[in-house]
């Protein structure tokens, strides 16, 4: 039995989040350039959506650099051995990665003393070229995909800002390497524990994009501190 709570967010009215994923399959504009069909059979993005890493292996070490300051990337591998490190996939046109925003940002808020978070901020869900969402042109959100560093990180920065984002926010490459290594897109979780292994794996987005279970998993592995 699914337990669908209400949720919205500072810019999507308050539903569930198993409604909001179920609008999209048709909340699709006549002028889309795709629908859900060609998104499910197109090769790259089949490449996004799949991890190349499982449970219990070791982690993709990504360098990526930090929304507010580019001159200072962030390396995975600088937190082994001190504390473990969240991860949290997605970007603003995915209605239900805006829904569940405020969730993760409260696991931010409550944990961040033991466990590193960052949102990384990939290719985008919904962009004009691809599959578009009457919802979001509702709420604003027409967005082309950027092609460049600078294009995705100005798309980032109105994301965090009109969504009040707390967490600290890294920005993946136009060639979206990380995404692809840990099958990101649209959305997804994951927790890399202290010796840098993939401590908790969230199924694919939007279904599998839960941070409940990511709540489970960090008070595990605090537990072993």
């Amino acid at each position: 039995m699914i337990r669908s709570v209400s949720r919205g967010s500072v810019i999507d009215r308050r539903q569930s989040f198993l409604r909001t994923a179920l609008e999209m399959t048709s909340g699709t504009p006549e002028d889309s350039p795709m629908t859900l069909s060609d998104v499910m059979s197109d090769p790259g993005i089949r490449d996004l959506r799949t991890p190349n890493l499982a449970a219990g292996e070791a982690a993709y070490n990504f360098a990526l650099r930090r929304l507010d300051d580019p001159q200072q990337p962030v390396r995975l591998s600088q937190f082994t051995g001190a504390k473990p490190v969240a991860l949290v996939f997605g970007s603003y046109t995915c209605p239900p990665f805006r829904v569940q925003l405020d969730a993760v940002d409260g696991l931010y808020r409550r944990y961040s003393e033991g466990v590193a978070f960052f949102m990384i901020y990939i290719r985008e869900a919904h962009p004009e070229e691809g599959w578009v969402l009457k919802r979001n042109r509702d709420v604003g959100i027409s967005i082309h995909d950027p092609t460049s560093f600078e294009q995705r990180a100005a798309v980032a920065s109105s994301c965090v800002a009109r969504m009040r984002v707390a967490l600290p926010v890294l920005v993946d490459e136009p060639d979206n390497a990380v995404a692809r290594h840990y099958g990101g897109w649209p959305i997804r979780l994951y927790l890399i524990d202290r010796d840098g292994r993939v401590a908790y794996q969230g199924d694919e987005g939007p279904f599998g994009f839960k941070p409940a279970q990511l709540r489970r998993a960090i008070e595990v592995q605090l537990s072993r501190s």
